[in-house]
């Protein structure tokens, strides 16, 4: 009914690398459509390796698209923010179409974005990337209440010359729920993927196991029908990597020390678990299971609530960022990255007063924190005070 192509077709450089980026197309509706089917065509010796269409609803990734030179943006990461359905449309080479489970059709509102993930091979030679998009329309509007769990692994360490490095998360499942698929998404080293539940009674339930994880062949996996997992269980995800020279797909040599973390965008270490609820009201009990779960991961409300702020921050949402920055200081004062960023958004508003104030309590918070320190340098030599400028740069150099 609707085929959508890239605004601008892209160049993938051939300089041998593996490459993640996202890509924004406006949806050109005037009211709103339920889709029912999408079809993903990665176009003639493609080197496109997987690609994950979400749907922006906001202006958000648009901006960030804007202040990227080229199309598109960079990042391999899951946006958690733009899955408010619950749903995730994934291809990977050789894969069907994608096909919504009965009731479940995606809402597609006008104005909407979709922001389509690509995952390019190393290839030696530039290719133009320029996939299409088609989307199949269904009269039926969803009928059955859809959400997620995404349980992303952040500061792993991993030595090098290790063999059988283990990662494993846990949440709790507050609710019965179904579960329809699963998306792994795993650094090169890992080599044993594996997502159960531990029920109640204490039994385990697999929904994916690959003891032999080709990050080449990554994909979504959905079952025949929806496992249903009982109240008070728990979700299990176990990575196991290995960081040795015997690891083929090892891109180090020797081996060396590697952590992936939040701030690396395309080292990635996750699984989406897409639910289908079995009551609208329980959508509220998985949600707060899902936060539960990222402030444990973060080590602590403070820390979970900045790094929304530096994701909305991407997106362009700045009042979404100035409400979880503010959060973050309501739940450690001394948080001196997250009134430094406050300091920087008044300012950028032209809030002078709250500019400064933020500033100032980013520098007191953590004296060795030289960038709020030179912001604020900066800031009062712009109001013409100069002494005062003057004496925050002196004392900064007189701590270092």
């Amino acid at each position: 009914d609707l085929v959508l192509q890239l605004q601008e077709s892209y160049t993938h450089s051939g300089d041998g690398n593996e490459l993640f980026r996202n890509f924004v197309i406006p949806v050109p509706l005037t009211e709103p459509k339920h889709v029912q089917l999408v079809e993903f065509l990665p176009g003639a010796q493609s080197s496109i390796r997987q690609a994950i269409i979400q749907v922006d609803e906001s202006d958000g990734s648009r901006r960030r698209d804007a202040t990227d030179a080229e199309p598109g943006f960079p990042g391999g990461r899951l946006v958690k923010t733009l899955n408010s359905s619950g749903q995730f449309i994934g291809w990977s080479s050789g894969r069907n179409p994608y096909e919504a489970h009965e009731g479940t059709s995606l809402l597609l509102q006008p104005n909407t974005d979709l922001v389509v993930q690509l995952r390019m091979q190393a290839t030696e030679t530039p290719e133009v990337i320029d996939p299409r998009i088609g989307l199949y329309f269904s009269e039926a509007a969803p009928t059955k209440p859809t959400d997620y769990f995404l349980l992303r692994s952040s500061g792993i360490d991993i030595p090098a010359g290790e063999r059988n490095y283990l990662v494993e998360q846990s949440l709790n499942v507050p609710v019965a729920v179904s579960v329809l698929g699963v998306l792994p998404r795993v650094h090169t080293l890992a080599k044993n993927v594996e997502v159960l539940a531990e029920l109640p009674n204490g039994q385990q339930q697999w929904m994916l196991r690959i003891p032999e994880w080709d990050p080449q062949w990554q994909r979504d996996y959905r079952f025949e029908e929806p496992m249903v997992i009982p109240a008070g269980s728990k979700m299990l995800v176990r990575y196991t990597f290995d960081n040795s020279a015997a690891n083929s797909r090892n891109p180090h040599s020797p081996p060396k020390r590697v952590i992936l973390d939040q701030t690396s965008s395309d080292e990635v270490a996750e699984v989406f678990i897409e639910l289908l609820l079995h009551n609208p009201a329980d959508r509220a009990a998985v949600q707060n299971a899902q936060l539960d779960f990222e402030i444990r991961q973060a080590g602590g409300g403070a820390e979970y609530f900045y790094q929304v702020g530096v994701e909305m921050e991407q997106l362009g949402r700045t009042q979404d960022a100035i409400t979880a920055y503010e959060r973050t200081v309501q739940e450690d004062s001394t948080h001196a990255k997250a009134n430094n960023r406050l300091g920087a958004i008044y300012e950028g508003q032209g809030n002078k007063t709250q500019a400064e104030y933020y500033y100032r309590e980013a520098m007191d918070a953590d004296s060795s924190f030289h960038v709020a320190r030179l912001n604020l340098g900066r800031f009062l030599r712009r109001a013409n005070r100069e002494q005062a400028a003057a004496k925050i740069f002196q004392d900064t150099l007189d701590i270092d």
